[in-house]
C-alpha cells in the first residue's frame, strides 16, 4: 500500500509539474506561420550572429525596408536582418497574451514610435535552440508585470517601465497588430533588462 501511494504520488507530480513550470494559458496553442523561425526551432537559428547585439533606436529600425514576399514556409535570411541580435532601450507601455501563447508587447520611445517585441511561450518552443534563455525571459516578464489568464482581447496597459530589452530580428506579415507599420519585430525576445 505504501509503495502505491508512493507511485501515485510521483505519477501526479510527474504529471503536474511540466504544466507548473511552464504555465500554458487556457486555449492557447503553438503558432503555425514561420513557427519554426518566431521561435528559433529552424535549421538556420545557429546561423544568428550573437557575438554582438547591435544597439538600434525604434526609429532606425522603422525605416528598414520589408521583404517583398514572406509566406508560411519562408526561412530565416530572407534578408540578413533576420540574422542579427539586436538591443533597444525603450519603455515597456502595454502586452496581449495571443492565441499561440506568446505575449505582444509594445514598448515605445520618446517620439511615441512602437516596437512590437514578443516573448514566446516556452511549453510551445522546446525545440528552441535558445529555449533556456525564452523560459528566462517569460518567467522575469510575468514577475514583474503578473501573467495574463488568458488570451486577451486586447492591450493590457503596464506600468511604464524603461528596459533594454534583446532579441532576434523577425520580418511578421502586417495584419494590424500595434508596432512599427514595417513589420519588423524582435521575435523572440531572449533578454529584457529593468532599468528603473
Amino acid at each position: 500500500m505504501r509503495f502505491r501511494c508512493l507511485a501515485v504520488n510521483f505519477l501526479i507530480v510527474g504529471l503536474l509539474l511540466p504544466a507548473i513550470a511552464q504555465d500554458v494559458q487556457p486555449n492557447t496553442h503553438a503558432g503555425v506561420w514561420r513557427w519554426a523561425v518566431k521561435t528559433g526551432q529552424d535549421a538556420q537559428a545557429a546561423d544568428v550572429d550573437f557575438s554582438r547585439a547591435r544597439k538600434y533606436k525604434i526609429s532606425t529600425l522603422s525605416n528598414l525596408s520589408a521583404p517583398g514576399h514572406l509566406g508560411t514556409n519562408v526561412a530565416r535570411g530572407v534578408t540578413n536582418v533576420e540574422l542579427r541580435y539586436y538591443e533597444v532601450l525603450a519603455t515597456v507601455v502595454k502586452c496581449k497574451l495571443e492565441a499561440d501563447g506568446d505575449y505582444h508587447v509594445i514598448v515605445q520611445d520618446s517620439g511615441g514610435r512602437q516596437l512590437g517585441c514578443e516573448i514566446v511561450q516556452p511549453a510551445f518552443s522546446e525545440n528552441s535552440a535558445w529555449h533556456d534563455q525564452i523560459l528566462q525571459v517569460r518567467q522575469d516578464f510575468e514577475a514583474q508585470f503578473g501573467a495574463s489568464t488568458g488570451i486577451n482581447s486586447s492591450y493590457r496597459n503596464l506600468t511604464p517601465t524603461v528596459v533594454k530589452i534583446r532579441g532576434v530580428g523577425f520580418w511578421d506579415a502586417t495584419h494590424g497588430q500595434k508596432g512599427l507599420p514595417n513589420g519588423f519585430e524582435l521575435h523572440p525576445v531572449l533578454q529584457i533588462t529593468f532599468v528603473n
